[in-house]
């Protein structure tokens, strides 16, 4: 199943633009920007953010490119080895919008070559599809749907998905739906669900990082004051279950929150509240909970994206039983000029590892609270200027930063990568 994920995006894809390349095509305005659902249901961009072209009466577009660099450690290790690189890849986009639906959809692919290995030459995959779909069914019901899918080998710091120091292949899916319902003027609920699966193509990360996770909630939404401010209440049920780690959970979420649209740019959404984690194998644990987000549109083009949380995450170390995060994202878009755009992506988290997975229950009940444990820092970022040459070409130069910093000395590395990239825009 692995096998076909992934070759069937890229033969998509592959597909998809030889069929469009013979239509009559005109250019858009503006490029696409691939919305990703992270982990804490927040959402950044991803992928490649191109130029496209559209068929007449198709809101589909299409971009192609091209990236050479350098990678001072390609294998993201304490001891460093170096490596020249080239990413190539496409991604294809389709909007529709009517009256009652609002359809996006993403999808891409790019291999990544590295000559410089010790082992031989090497090549990376990373695909992606993601669909983001809105239905109004009536004034009073609407239903949402979030579908993302990807794999890959980078490691995403991004989501709380597998160890930030590997690079090995691994398949993610992150999907949400819900159904909005207005009662009256000001009184709405948002009934929702969330799947999750976590597959490593190699046994032994996937031993301890391998789960499929269900979250049901219920949300009640209340207008007060004025339509700009919505007070919340939201409780979850979550289930995790590891294929073979000892780490199998229910989660019980308790959260107050407050939505606030400042103005039709800005808006910010803060919940706060607890969780309580019971484990399959005995004990549990209660922690706080909080989640923040900020979104902001402006003038030259400008967005701003950002989003925090604190709570308990699944870990990345395969020994540890479980683990509670601070979680910080931010995404930045500014048109400096007409022609050059500036892009800055930055992801951090702090970790504190506690319990031993092997060790079951400890007593008094207090899985995940014994003494063994460690923290740990990660952290990455990205710049990207990015330079429209004409309608059909854009160039960017683009510097890529990570860093682990672990109480478990063998966890930690540094990483820069250095690339210059072209795209085409049919």
């Amino acid at each position: 199943m692995i096998k076909m994920l992934r070759r069937r995006p890229l033969a998509f894809t592959i597909l998809a633009a030889t069929l469009l390349a013979l239509q009559p095509m005109h250019v858009w305005g503006e490029e696409p920007v691939v919305e990703v659902p992270t982990q804490n249901t927040t959402t950044a961009s991803t992928g490649d953010e191109t130029g496209a072209f559209s068929l007449p009466h198709i809101p589909l577009s299409f971009s192609l490119f091209t990236r050479d660099g350098y990678d001072d450690n390609s294998g993201t290790s304490g001891a460093a080895k170096g490596s020249w690189f080239t990413d190539e890849g496409l991604s294809l986009a389709y909007n529709l919008s009517t009256l009652r639906t609002h359809l996006n959809l993403r999808s891409g692919a790019d291999i990544t070559y590295y000559p410089d290995q010790t082992s031989g030459q090497r090549n990376d995959v990373n695909s992606y599809l993601n669909l983001l779909l809105t239905y109004n069914i009536s004034v009073r019901l609407k239903l949402d749907t979030s579908l993302y899918a990807t794999y890959r080998t980078e490691p995403d710091f991004g989501s709380n998905v597998g160890p930030e120091n590997v690079r090995a292949n691994y398949f993610t899916t992150l999907d949400n739906f819900s159904a909005k319902y207005n009662w009256s003027l000001r009184f709405s609920t948002v009934t929702s669900y969330k799947f999750q699966l976590v597959q490593y193509d190699s046994s032994s990360i996937g031993t301890s990082q391998n789960r499929v996770g269900d979250t049901f909630g219920e949300e009640l939404r209340f207008n007060w004051l004025r339509q700009s401010t919505t007070l919340l209440g939201e409780y979850r049920f979550e289930m995790l279950n590891y294929s073979e780690a000892a780490r199998d959970s229910t989660t019980h979420f308790a959260l107050v929150g407050i939505d606030e649209s400042f103005s039709p740019q800005l808006r910010v959404v803060v919940r706060g509240g607890a969780t309580f984690r019971s484990f399959t194998d005995g004990g549990g644990r209660t922690d706080p909970h909080f989640e923040g987000s900020l979104n902001y549109t402006g003038a030259h083009h400008a967005s701003v994206a950002w989003t925090s949380s604190y709570g308990v995450e699944e870990p990345s170390s395969p020994d540890v039983l479980s683990r509670t995060t601070f979680r910080t994202g931010l995404r930045l878009r500014y048109g400096i000029t007409a022609r050059i755009i500036a892009i800055v992506n930055g992801d951090y988290h702090h970790d504190e590892n506690q319990g031993s997975a092997s060790s079951g229950s400890s007593s008094g009940g207090s899985t995940g609270k014994g003494s063994s444990g460690f923290s740990e820092d990660a952290f990455a970022v990205s710049l990207t200027a990015r330079y429209a040459i004409n309608r059909r070409f854009t160039f960017d130069l683009r510097f890529e930063h990570s860093e682990v910093n672990s109480g478990e000395a063998q966890r930690d590395y540094a990483r820069n990568r250095y690339s210059a990239g072209l795209t085409f825009n049919y």
